[in-house]
């Protein structure tokens, strides 16, 4: 009996650790833009874009790729508030093009407008 409730724990366990680590889907934009969000901790979480046209600054140009850039958002549920941490920009094969660190001083939190994708990572994060 001890070792079903040990396996049945230990399955429990991976599935609910499993389930932490999937990206929920937020749908695609009108540019063929897909959005994927992961939650990161209390006050900040991980947008996930995958694009066939993923634009990235990089030796004073704007460049753009087919890829993906992970972006590492901080949350401001009660004043309705989101800003940039860390962007990191990836080929489609997975290769890194360019990583931004912002420190947390120089981090801008900022109003999100009604109706856009800034208010679905908002109520995406806030639900939780």
């Amino acid at each position: 009996m001890k070792n079903i409730l040990l396996l049945v724990t230990v399955f429990l366990a991976g599935h609910l650790f499993s389930q932490t680590e999937e990206w929920l889907n937020l749908g695609t934009d009108a540019k063929q833009s897909t959005y994927y969000y992961k939650p990161h901790s209390t006050n900040k979480a991980w947008i996930k874009i995958a694009s066939p046209q993923i634009t990235y600054y990089d030796n004073g140009k704007n460049k753009t790729v087919d890829g993906y850039q992970l972006n590492l958002w901080l949350f401001d549920c009660e004043e309705k508030q989101i800003g940039v941490v860390q962007t990191t920009t990836y080929d489609k094969s997975g290769n890194v093009l360019r990583t931004l660190h912002i420190k947390s001083y120089e981090i801008e939190l900022q109003y999100v407008n009604p109706n856009s994708i800034g208010e679905n990572f908002l109520q995406a994060f806030c639900k939780k």
